[in-house]
């Protein structure tokens, strides 16, 4: 017995000492593991807090397509719940519209035998299905009216086909370039089944939204839907009730995500200009009141604005915002001009959405070691919560690698960060191949994550490569001077950024001199050529 426990025993150490070997050479992820993965996108709770529904891709290997499928959950009982499919299996869904007693949702698809998407509400007690509009076009999107009694939608003007010997087949038709039709704004009764229009005329809708109390359409309006017509919009104000309608800008800022305080005295926006309409800085928050020029909010903090919205109590903004390797959510108090994180570390917060009902904040949030589980930050609460476990199980049975932040000093002294991912079973004093990827835009930042399929970086991980991501001159995340550097000079800093960092890495030991990839795509791709 003596000598079958101590067999057991040796057994049993031997064994451990194999798992743990196993565990450090565990295969990473192959080029198809890293495809195959289901992401999530586009979380939205239902206005009464007890439902959440989102996106939740698939790959379709005999299709060669990636397709998103919707998936609701009651969050009281955990339960999944049946939703609306497409009517084709390679076709993906899109986004949803609650009503505002929760009762059920607009989505969007083709009626049979019809090209244009049209409205249909789904009704989360029978599980039914029902064709609200039949527009003479495509609806684009849609914003409930604050009462649920309909909603407004926004489509393109609508444009009469020729008939007899000049008639053609929608399918053959061939436009010309960038003279796309204007688009409109129209509302929809839900118990005449009527639609009105709202915002039409020699202009085209850029973007709208529908203030607090519901009394008025806050829309950009531009001359026409061509591509740099853009850069010309401008920010009107229409109440409802009167049909009056009010220029609140005139500039050429190109506004979007275009918001009023819940009081309406005060317009907030994004632009990419500086406090005196010059173009090219970094995305900032802007509010306006009537009236008076508009202030750019933060203007000397190294902070790029990607979304936001105003607060409950309209004496705050939410906003969203890039830091370089780090996306969080903030708030800002337009009394103090103190701006408070409401995320922290090293992660990627996206898709996010604010109800100011429930004062509730739903997001995706990415990090190194999770493509983005869904979360949401609840009234009187200090932290996200988690909705979702799509990758609970990672821990155990997916090998990533370690990802951290780089710093290294330009030859102009200047600090450069960066994203820097270690190749599965790392060692200490071994030179390791450097793949160096840099980021498109040149407008954007490479991320903790990097999920990606035009990176892989998982995979290049796995496949012994140490990966070496650059936050040079000219993304954004770190000020108006840093993306700037970019203006009227492409490559004056940001290919010396790049090599500069590369040969820290070698200094440091840890990039092998003689294997040296360097890889991109769009204004990386440049980077690449030069």
């Amino acid at each position: 017995m003596m000598t079958r426990a101590l067999f057991l025993i040796a057994f049993s150490v031997f064994f451990s000492i194999l798992s743990a070997q196993a565990e450090d050479h565990a295969e990473g992820m192959s080029p198809r593991d890293f495809l195959s993965i289901h992401h999530l996108n586009n979380p939205i709770l239902s206005p009464d807090g007890t439902h959440l529904i989102y996106q939740r891709s698939a790959t379709l290997w005999s299709k060669n397509q990636k397709i998103d499928r919707y998936h609701l959950i009651d969050l009281e009982s955990g339960t999944r719940l049946p939703v609306p499919e497409p009517k084709r299996d390679t076709l993906s869904v899109g986004d949803i519209w609650w009503h505002p007693d929760s009762s059920g949702f607009i989505y969007l698809r083709r009626p049979p035998g019809q090209e244009d998407r049209q409205a249909y509400f789904f009704d989360l007690a029978s599980g039914a299905s029902t064709q609200l509009t039949n527009h003479d076009e495509e609806i684009g999107y849609v914003i409930w009216a604050r009462d649920g009694a309909g909603f407004f939608f926004g489509a393109s003007e609508h444009e009469t086909p020729p008939a007899g010997e000049h008639a053609i087949e929608s399918e053959w038709k061939i436009r010309a370039y960038d003279e796309p039709r204007d688009r409109e704004i129209w509302s929809f009764d839900l118990e005449s089944r009527q639609s009105t229009p709202v915002v039409a005329g020699e202009f085209t809708v850029r973007g709208a939204s529908l203030s607090r109390d519901g009394s008025r359409i806050v829309y950009t309006r531009a001359p026409d839907q061509r591509l740099n017509s853009g850069y010309l919009r401008e920010v009107h104000v229409r109440d409802l009730e009167s049909g009056e309608d009010e220029a609140w800008t005139q500039n050429d800022y190109a506004e979007s995500n275009v918001r009023l305080s819940p009081d309406n005295q005060t317009l907030s926006f994004i632009a990419t200009v500086n406090q005196d309409g010059e173009p090219y800085y970094e995305d900032k928050v802007f509010i306006q009141r009537q009236g008076e020029a508009p202030q750019r909010l933060m203007a000397n903090v190294a902070f790029e604005a990607l979304a936001h919205e105003w607060d409950r109590s309209g004496t705050g903004l939410f906003i969203l915002g890039n830091t370089g390797l780090r996306t969080a959510l903030y708030r800002y108090d337009l009394d103090s001009g103190m701006l408070t994180a409401l995320s922290r570390g090293d992660q990627v917060v996206s898709d996010w959405r604010y109800d100011p009902v429930q004062n509730a904040h739903t997001a995706k949030i990415t990090t190194a070691d999770n493509p983005g589980e869904l979360y949401v930050l609840r009234d009187g609460a200090s932290a996200f919560e988690p909705l979702t476990e799509e990758y609970a199980d990672w821990p155990q049975t997916v090998h990533l690698p370690r990802q951290e932040a780089f710093t290294w000093t330009a030859r102009d002294g200047t600090i450069i960060e960066g994203l820097l991912v270690y190749p599965l079973g790392y060692e200490d004093g071994r030179r390791y191949p450097l793949v160096t990827t840099t980021h498109g835009g040149p407008r954007s930042s490479s991320q903790f994550g990097s999920w990606n399929t035009s990176r892989y970086v998982p995979v290049l991980a796995a496949q012994g490569y140490i990966v070496f991501l650059p936050n040079h001159r000219g993304g954004t995340g770190y000020g108006d001077a840093f993306m700037r550097d970019m203006f009227g000079g492409y490559f004056r800093n940001a290919h010396l950024d790049v090599m500069d960092g590369i040969d820290a890495l070698i200094d440091r030991g840890l990039a092998d001199p003689d294997q040296l990839i360097k890889m991109g795509w769009s204004a990386g791709g440049h980077m690449v050529n030069r």
